[in-house]
């Protein structure tokens, strides 16, 4: 089987607004923030600190399930935090995925 991955890329959605004006140090503060436990552990020329205080505000503008009226799903879409904790679901959970083998041979052109 060849999967062809420019003809992927073609068809993947394109990036919301918002996500354009994200940046790498935006999510290098937020991941600090959320996992790691002591200062001496951050590496701080990672991000600026207008990056750091932009995921402050995010942070403080999280809203958790809670509070949320359950037909407003979207309460935390274009927030950073909201994306960074999705993603590292999906992370996670592909990383636990185990593929179906249906062919011998994949190909990527």
């Amino acid at each position: 089987m060849k999967l062809d991955l420019s003809l992927f890329k073609e068809n993947l959605p394109a990036r919301e607004e918002y996500l354009q004006s994200y940046t790498p140090g935006l999510f290098r503060a937020i991941e600090a923030a959320h996992t790691i436990t002591t200062s001496a552990n951050v590496d701080w020329d990672s991000f600026t600190v207008s990056e750091a205080k932009a995921a402050l505000d995010m942070a403080m503008n999280y809203l958790d399930t809670e509070t949320l009226d359950e037909n407003d799903d979207v309460a935390n879409n274009g927030n950073a935090i909201h994306e960074f904790l999705h993603s590292n679901y999906f992370v996670n959970a592909f990383r636990h995925l185990v593929p179906e083998k249906e062919t011998d041979e994949i190909t990527f052109i």
